[in-house]
């Protein structure tokens, strides 16, 4: 005849925890409530989820009050690319470096192969004085699309802010074949790589 074996016992302390618990955690979510309501006068939105605290954030539609709460957002969910996409439009609406290359550098983690964003990037990049990385990510974009007038001309901007004159010249020579219209190509070529 087969036994089974005996059932351990539960300890009274243990279950008084666990019924302290649970106690604990609704006097919290009830403290909750009692603070939204005496705070707004209204009973608070329950949603669940950091996202949607994050879309009821963005509801409320001040762009500069958004910025740390979505630098966060994006940071924490790195694969969120509707949170990157939001804190660099948002960084774009106030003017703010730092989070507009957050968001640039998480939607390319997205698609990395995107030749436009590494455009945007290395523009961003080239305007901040960082003349090293806007290099890397002008590169990397003509590399991805070498028939693209505009990032040929971005290439010959950050080498022509690095002083690489030849190379910014190249660059925007081969701007002008792909786009002989090209105002800015025209421009560089005429003024400071005259002799080049």
């Amino acid at each position: 005849m087969n036994q089974l074996p005996p059932r351990p016992r539960r300890s009274a302390l243990s279950t008084q925890t666990f019924y302290f618990g649970i106690a604990l955690l609704l006097l919290l979510f009830l403290g909750g409530i009692a603070h939204s309501v005496f705070r707004t006068g209204e009973w608070p939105p329950i949603r669940f989820g950091y996202v949607d605290q994050h879309l009821q954030l963005l509801e409320s539609r001040r762009p500069v009050e958004m910025i740390p709460e979505l630098r966060t957002a994006a940071a924490i969910n790195f694969d969120d690319g509707y949170a990157q996409l939001k804190l660099l439009s948002n960084g774009y609406a106030v003017g703010d470096t730092d989070s507009i290359l957050q968001g640039l550098y998480g939607l390319l983690s997205h698609t990395p192969s995107d030749s436009e964003l590494h455009g945007e990037l290395a523009i961003v990049l080239l305007n901040s004085g960082r003349f090293d990385d806007a290099l890397v990510h002008s590169k990397v974009a003509t590399k991805l699309n070498p028939d693209s007038a505009q990032l040929q001309i971005t290439l010959g901007a950050v080498m022509l802010a690095m002083g690489r004159m030849q190379e910014a010249a190249d660059a925007y020579r081969k701007a002008l074949a792909l786009k002989p219209d090209s105002e800015s190509a025209q421009r560089a070529l005429n003024h400071p790589l005259k002799n080049y």
